[in-house]
């Protein structure tokens, strides 16, 4: 009788040692869903911001494009600074993106700055708007990427 009691206690504890297991492990996998679910959400809100700051910038260098006057150095210095705005949002950015967004930003500084080097008000706002353009869709198509997302066809 002895024997079966140990044999008991022996079976319950294996048993309540599995539940405290497969209790443990699902904690852990929850934990670990939900830090996932966390950066990918925050690499979304990044994503989204720098993604406005260059769309912001495309409409700004739109509306200049648009100017039927000179361009002056008030709508020079404007663009200047929503760039700095833009380099500001982008470096803050730069912590939580993919390599490839990363990427695409530091080679829009890079073009930015010869763009700018030119002098020529007309050039800045031609071609800003080409590099500026050509950064969105790619830091697009980067995020999408980065974020698991895929392109949504339109009939």
């Amino acid at each position: 009788m002895l024997e079966s009691h140990g044999v008991q206690l022996f079976s319950w504890s294996v048993l309540a040692l599995a539940v405290i297991l497969s209790g443990f492990a699902g904690v852990l996998l929850g934990a670990w869903l939900m830090t996932r679910t966390e950066q990918w959400n925050l690499k979304r809100e990044h994503y989204s911001r720098v993604l406005r700051s260059l769309s912001d910038l495309r409409m700004l260098i739109g509306k200049l494009q648009r100017r039927e006057t000179r361009i002056g150095k008030g709508h020079i210095a404007l663009l200047e600074k929503s760039f700095a705005d833009h380099e500001r949002a982008a470096a803050g950015s730069a912590v939580v993106l993919g390599e490839d967004a990363v990427e695409v930003l530091e080679e829009l500084e890079a073009q930015w700055r010869k763009v700018k080097g030119t002098g020529d008000s007309d050039v800045m706002v031609a071609e800003g708007f080409r590099v500026v353009s050509d950064s969105y869709r790619r830091l697009l198509a980067a995020s999408r990427s980065d974020l698991g997302l895929t392109k949504v066809s339109r009939k």
